[in-house]
Order: C-alpha cells, then sequence, then structure tokens
C-alpha cells in the first residue's frame, strides 16, 4: 500500500473520529446542563486585628532571633537556614527536649517551637537536613530565572513574578471542562498527525564500566575501584551508615569550599581524602585527629595533656610546623570577632569525634589536665583573644598550644593548614610512588589505590552520585 493511500486513510479515520468525540461532548453538556451551577460571590475573610498583632508579633520575634544565631549550648544548638526558611533545633544529649523547652519559654517562643513551619527539632544538623531536603534554594531576586533542559545553557528565560492583591474581588466558577476536553483532543489529533511524518531514531545506551577513571576525578591517580573491603562503596557506606562520620565528612567538604571561596588554594576531595587516610581507612576523616597517641614514650593522644614535642599530628597536618599559620590563616577564614565563637563550637562538637579522649567534652577529659585548667566548665574563657594564638604566643606553651590545637580544629581551619602540604607537589608524588620508593616510608601503590578511592567515595558523598 503506498505512502499516498496510507494519509488518506488516515484523515479519514480522524475526521470519523473527531465526528464522535463532538457528538460525544453535546450529550456531555446537555446531561449536565441542569446541575452547571455558577457559585455565588462571597466576599473574602478579612484578617481580624487580634491576628494582625499576632502575625506582626511574630514576624518580630523571628527576626530578633535570626540576629541572635547562631545559638549554642551542650545540648542543643540553634541555626537559620536561609534554603528550608526554618529554624533549625539540633539536639545534642538526652536531656535536650527539657533544656530547649526552657530556652523557649525563656525567648517568648513556646508557642512557635512546635510550629513545624517555622521549627525543626531533630538529631540532625542544618547541613543534614538542607542536603535530605528536595526544596529549591528561595530566589530572591524579582525576576524568576529559568534553564530549560531543551535548551543551550546561555539561553534564560525570564519571566515576571505575577503580584497578587491581599483582598481579590471574588469572581464566579464557570464550568470550563468542555473546552478543556475539545483542547485536549485537538492536541491529540495534532500530536498523533505529527508522528505520522516523523522518523524515529532509537539510541542505544552505552553500558558504563562500573568504575570511575582517573580522569572524571581529575588528579592523575589510579582509577578508583567499587569493589573490596576498602573500595570506594565500601568507603561511601562507612561514612554514611556513621552519624558523627558523615557530620566531619561534610564540615570538612564544605570547609574545602569555603577556603577556595575566600582565595585559598587546595586540592578538593585530596584534603579531605588525606585526613581520612591519616586517621585510617577503618574510620574517618576527622578533624579531632592527633597523632601523639602511638604508645611512645612521652607522647598522648588525650586533649588533656600539653604534646610536648616536635613532631605530632592534628586533622592531617603537622601542627608544630604550621605554629607561624594559625592566627594568619584564621584572619583569612574568619573576622577576628568570630573567634572565641568559633573555638566554642570546636570544644562543643568534640563529642563527634572518633575517639572519646579527643573530645573535650567526655568525661575522661573534662575533669583534669589542660581541660580542667583552661576551660571554665567546658567553655572559652571570654578573655581570649587572637594574642593568645601562635604565632603571637610561643607555640611550646602549653597555654598557647591548648588555645591554639583548639582553633586549629575549626573544620575550615583544618583544611586551610593542610593545603600548604597537601598541594600539587604532593600530589605529583602520589603519583610517582611506587613499593620500592615509598612516600613518606609507608606510602606505595597500595595506600595509593585507597587514596584514590576515598576520593572517589567523597566525590559521591558531596554530588549523590558519580
Amino acid at each position: 500500500m503506498s505512502i499516498l493511500k496510507m494519509k488518506k486513510i488516515l484523515l479519514v479515520l480522524t475526521t470519523i473520529l473527531f465526528i464522535l468525540f463532538s457528538l460525544l461532548i453535546l450529550l456531555t453538556n446537555l446531561l449536565k446542563k441542569k446541575n452547571l451551577v455558577v457559585e455565588k460571590k462571597r466576599p473574602l475573610p478579612t484578617l481580624t486585628q487580634q491576628e494582625i498583632d499576632f502575625s506582626r508579633r511574630k514576624n518580630s520575634l523571628v527576626q530578633q532571633l535570626k540576629e541572635r544565631l547562631p545559638y549554642q549550648t551542650d545540648d542543643f544548638n540553634v541555626e537559620y537556614s536561609p534554603l528550608l526558611d526554618k529554624f533549625i533545633i539540633t539536639k545534642k544529649t538526652p536531656s535536650a527536649d527539657e533544656k530547649i523547652d526552657n530556652w523557649a519559654k525563656e525567648n517568648n517562643l513556646s508557642h512557635l517551637i512546635t510550629n513545624k513551619d517555622v521549627f525543626i527539632v531533630s538529631e540532625k544538623t542544618r547541613e543534614e537536613l538542607e542536603r535530605s531536603s528536595t526544596i529549591t534554594p528561595p530566589i530572591k531576586n524579582k525576576d524568576l530565572t529559568i534553564l530549560t533542559p531543551a535548551a543551550p545553557i546561555t539561553q534564560i528565560i525570564t519571566s515576571q513574578k505575577p503580584t497578587l492583591p491581599l483582598l481579590a474581588t471574588p469572581q464566579p466558577m464557570v464550568s470550563t471542562t468542555p473546552n478543556l476536553q475539545l483542547e485536549a483532543f485537538l492536541n491529540l489529533i495534532n500530536s498523533f498527525w505529527s508522528l505520522s511524518k516523523t522518523k524515529v531514531n532509537l539510541v542505544t545506551p552505552t553500558p558504563t564500566a562500573g568504575r570511575l577513571s582517573s580522569a572524571d576525578i581529575s588528579l592523575g591517580l589510579p582509577t578508583p575501584v567499587a569493589e573490596g573491603i576498602n573500595g570506594y562503596s565500601a568507603l561511601k557506606m562507612k561514612i554514611e551508615s556513621n552519624q558523627n562520620a558523615l557530620w566531619a565528612t561534610r564540615q570538612l567538604l564544605e570547609g574545602e569550599k569555603y577556603y577556595i571561596s575566600k582565595g585559598g588554594s587546595l586540592i578538593k576531595y585530596l584534603t579531605t581524602a588525606w585526613i581520612w587516610f591519616e586517621n585510617g581507612a577503618s574510620s574517618w576523616p576527622d578533624p579531632y585527629q592527633i597523632n601523639c597517641n602511638d604508645d611512645r614514650p612521652g607522647y598522648s593522644s588525650e586533649v588533656s595533656f600539653f604534646c610536648n614535642v616536635r613532631n605530632f599530628q592534628v586533622a592531617g597536618y603537622q601542627a608544630a610546623e604550621r605554629k607561624n599559620d594559625y592566627a594568619v590563616v584564621f584572619r583569612r577564614v574568619y573576622n577576628e570577632s568570630d573567634l572565641i565563637s568559633i573555638m566554642q563550637q570546636v570544644v562543643d562538637n568534640s563529642y563527634r569525634a572518633s575517639r572519646a579522649k579527643w573530645s573535650y567534652k567526655d568525661g575522661s577529659q573534662i575533669n583534669k589536665g589542660l581541660v580542667l585548667r583552661y576551660l571554665n566548665n567546658g567553655k572559652i574563657p571570654a578573655t581570649i583573644g587572637i594574642s593568645d594564638i601562635s604565632p603571637n604566643k610561643d607555640f611550646f606553651n602549653e597555654r598557647t598550644q591548648f588555645f591554639s590545637l583548639i582553633l586549629g580544629k575549626d573544620p575550615k581551619m583544618v583544611v586551610a593548614l593542610n593545603s600548604f602540604a597537601v598541594n600539587s607537589n604532593f600530589l605529583n608524588q602520589l603519583k610517582n610512588t611506587s613499593d620500592a620508593h615509598k612516600l613518606y616510608g609507608y606510602i606505595g601503590i597500595k595506600e595509593v589505590q585507597l587514596i584514590s578511592n576515598m576520593i572517589a567515595a567523597l566525590y559521591i558523598i558531596d554530588n549523590g552520585s558519580l
């Protein structure tokens, strides 16, 4: 049968179908004509003065709270999330609920704290809640910018947000079903007719190998491997199955991005992978890691003890080698007025450390040594200033070292202090490592493969997939 005959037959069938559908619409209208009701005009309810006053009071309290955040205690943290447009209360201890209730009463927030549109009370951090949310970040500009997937990235469609009056004049509602039915039918015919003239090409997808190539991570290291006890799939699972591990990893990855945004130079993912590698594949990249714990005489890993040695490591970097950089890096990353609050966050979050004796809050540390001597019931003294941080004072003075190391365990400070050694030269050394010439005497081919797998695991955690 020729194409011309097929088109004629198709045209006849389409015409018949159109006639039948028109008759169906006509019959439907006749049957429902008696039931078609035009809704009467009803004025929209107006807000009472009491409701207006409550709304204003609520907005005032919310704005005042934003200005006082972040707020942190031993039992809970309070932060505001612009993404979720809510206040996030993160519980840190079993007694947090009672402490939160007391805090809410003291700040006249008892009537708001149970409002899920205003507060989220959870054991998860703000970062964890934001990452698990499907909410699109709010657009603050008056114009809405949309990038269509089918269009080039440079093609931007801008539409003005409609302005709706607070009390609009109500309009009668009428049934538009027949028009929608006719429109849908005509669209169906048009689509059907277009398909008859369209040539469809089927594309067979190319299967992937299930591995991330060295080109994908842009570091030139061996191709990461998913399989095995230290493959990137198992490494990723270790992190994501432990709340403290996931918190530390997220903090360090965000620290990398933040330091880059401040003009700092570091190799993304490799910095956090190095911290992880130095803490061990069975653990996680821990900003509280300290290696005065290798059982050699004179060494101790406990935060309550003074590391009176020249060669010890904190969170991947050589602490003594960086003694001249603490204050300089801090000023690059933060404002000087942030010093005490940043250090207090380090102390408060130290319960998340992978070892109890690395925590300033652990019962084995809080009542002895440097912790007892220099922290006031777990609080950074209000008198601490940048002049107390190395190199403004001698790093090997126990008080100076104690507070400098606390500051040096802030995740943003950690990645910045690691960037001095985890650089392009270090990367080239990793690429050229062999079992015959091990880097630092202990990093051979197997260890470089592990670092590559760690980078892949961090990439997936940060981006969701390969």
